[in-house]
């Protein structure tokens, strides 16, 4: 369900638009084309942002309504994540009131000692493990697929991603299959934005990711977050074709940060179901304890043992020991024997 998204498209900022302050981006330049300044301006801006959502705590509450023939909730569910340096937890729970799936629970956590599983059938049922490991060398298969840190930073940089698109993904700026089409400046909300046309053609080797073309309009001046985008999907394998249009909605903090606070979205399926996603987010910078990401946090008793497998170095430290030790044992025998054979004379 969940994986890792990003997306990046170039763009061209004006002469005109004003200089942009200490988000780190530079002030226009003279002579400098549009993609040379996505080159060297956009990759930065969403990396700082990436860096500052590893510390976005709080839910995301998300409902799918069918548009026709009838309005109809499909389906309601609340993420919850959080995150810290080695922890990560996600969480997502339906919230129809209908039987399962639509009402399960499902608890991803890690920490510096474990990982584990939980669900529950309801809501309002008591949460079961399904698995722990103490051994995450190799990492951990998890319900979702994507572990509990890769599902956080799915959802925390969604606003530079087109994360909310059903399996897109995308090798990054270099990719062949990327093409830019169009790039004009547009005003939104009395703001300076930057229109994006393009398109992305799938591979065959990759079935599940789809083709896009269409645009999306990023605001330059935070972050170059989205401000909303229109985009064909195609599935060439199957031949299923799609529109998905989407707007985003933000709280800035004081010092310039754009914090997504509502996302609208609308799927039309060709010959499908029309329905409309609205994603209602309650996210924040903040530290998460510790105590968080451990079984303790959801009423379950922490493991008594747990199987961890013994350090590279521990192994060394251990052989060089044994070395060390039979050495001695040998140059005592040794000394022994002369000592013995030095008294037979």
């Amino acid at each position: 369900m969940f994986s890792r998204i990003v997306f990046l498209v170039p763009f061209v900022v004006l002469l005109s638009i004003p200089e942009i302050d200490n988000h780190g981006f530079s002030i226009a330049q003279v002579g400098i084309s549009g993609r040379e300044r996505f080159l060297a301006e956009a990759p930065l801006a969403w990396e700082k942002y990436g860096t500052r959502a590893r510390r976005f705590q709080g839910s995301i509450e998300r409902i799918t309504i069918q548009m026709a023939p009838k309005k109809e909730v499909m389906k309601r569910d609340r993420c919850v994540l959080k995150q810290r340096d080695g922890c990560a937890l996600f969480l997502v729970q339906g919230l129809v009131d209908d039987s399962p799936p639509n009402t399960e629970g499902l608890v991803m956590g890690i920490n510096d000692r474990y990982g584990f599983e939980l669900r529950r059938q309801t809501p309002t049922a008591p949460w079961t493990v399904v698995q722990i490991d103490g051994d995450l060398s190799n990492g951990m298969k998890y319900g979702l697929g994507s572990p509990p840190d890769e599902a956080v930073i799915y959802w925390s940089t969604c606003p530079t991603t087109f994360a909310l698109i059903p399996y897109f993904s995308w090798g990054g700026i270099k990719d062949p299959n990327f093409t830019l089409n169009k790039v004009t400046s547009v005003t939104r909300n009395e703001r300076q934005a930057v229109k994006v046309e393009f398109e992305y053609r799938s591979t065959a080797d990759k079935p599940r990711i789809p083709s896009l073309n269409g645009w999306v309009l990023y605001d330059p001046q935070r972050f170059w977050v989205i401000h909303e985008y229109n985009v064909q999907v195609e599935w060439t394998s199957s031949g299923v074709k799609a529109s998905t249009v989407a707007t985003y909605e933000y709280e800035v903090t004081a010092d310039g940060l754009p914090i997504p606070k509502q996302v609208i979205q609308r799927f039309t399926p060709v010959g499908g179901v029309d329905r409309e996603s609205r994603f209602e987010f309650d996210l924040k910078e903040a530290n998460a304890p510790e105590n968080d990401f451990t079984l303790s946090a959801f009423g379950l008793p922490e493991p008594t043992s747990i199987h961890r497998p013994i350090p590279w170095y521990l192994w060394a430290a251990l052989a060089g020991g044994i070395c060390l030790s039979l050495a001695g044992l040998f140059r005592w025998l040794a000394r022994r024997t002369k000592a013995a054979v030095e008294r037979g004379l």
